[in-house]
C-alpha cells in the first residue's frame, strides 16, 4: 500500500497478517503509521511488515528496521523481497495447509478423522470437539497426496484449546516418532505447498 491513512483503515477492520508499504507514504510519516498501528491493539498485534524503498535509506528507514516483525527491502531487489515475504507468508501457508488425520486414540483404541491446521514436521492442531487430555497418547495417519500411502505419525496431546473467535475446539499435538520416511515426505509437502504460493507472488512492490 502507498496510502497511510486507508491502509491503517483496512489494517483495523482486517487485522492482516502481512503488510507491504511502498515508502514514502504519500500521506503519512512513516513513523507515525507505526505509531497509529500500534495504537491499535487489535490490528498490530503479530502483524508482519515489509517496507519497500527506492534509493538511499534515511532515518525513518533506518528506525523502522529496529522493530520487531518488520523488513526494510529495496523494491528493485525482488529476489530479496520474495525471500523475506516467503518466510513471513511460511507459517500461514502451514496453517492454510488443512489435511484430513486419521486419528486413533491409544488408551482406547477409538478412531475418528480430524482435520488439520497449524501443520509441520514438529506437530499439529487437530479440530476436535471430543474430550482430551494433556499427555494422551495417539496415532496418526495423514494422506497428503493420493497414490500415495499416509505418513504415519505417534504424537502426543500437549495443549488443549477451547473455541475462540478465530480458532475451533481441538488440541495441538507434538510428533514424538515418524514411521519409515514420513517426515521426510511431510517436509517435502509443505515445502511444495509454499514455493507454489511463494511464485505466485508479485514480482516487485
Amino acid at each position: 500500500m502507498s496510502g497511510g491513512g486507508p491502509g491503517l483503515v483496512l489494517a483495523r477492520a482486517f487485522r492482516y497478517d502481512l503488510i507491504v508499504v511502498d515508502y514514502p507514504l504519500r500521506d503519512l510519516a512513516l513513523g507515525s503509521f507505526f505509531d497509529a498501528l500500534d495504537a491499535e491493539e487489535s490490528a498490530s498485534s503479530g502483524t508482519a511488515v515489509v517496507v519497500c524503498h527506492q534509493g538511499t535509506p534515511d532515518s525513518a528507514l533506518s528506525q523502522a528496521h529496529l522493530r520487531p516483525l518488520v523488513d526494510v527491502v529495496r523494491s528493485e531487489k525482488t529476489a530479496e523481497l520474495r525471500g523475506v515475504i516467503g518466510r513471513v507468508v511460511g507459517p500461514l501457508l502451514r496453517r492454510q495447509a488443512v489435511v484430513v488425520a486419521e486419528v486413533v486414540d491409544n488408551t482406547t483404541d477409538r478412531r475418528f478423522l480430524c482435520q488439520t491446521r497449524d501443520l509441520s514436521t514438529h506437530g499439529l492442531f487437530l479440530v476436535s470437539a471430543r474430550e482430551w487430555t494433556r499427555g494422551d497418547r495417539i496415532s496418526i495417519a495423514l494422506r497428503l497426496e493420493e497414490g500415495r500411502q499416509p505418513v504415519m505419525i505417534a504424537g502426543e496431546v500437549v495443549r488443549l484449546s477451547p473455541a475462540g473467535e478465530e480458532r475451533p475446539r481441538g488440541v495441538g499435538v507434538r510428533f514424538v516418532r515418524f514411521m519409515a520416511d514420513g517426515e521426510k515426505w511431510l517436509g517435502h509437502f509443505l515445502a511444495a505447498r509454499l514455493a507454489a504460493d511463494v511464485a505466485q507472488l508479485p514480482s516487485g512492490c
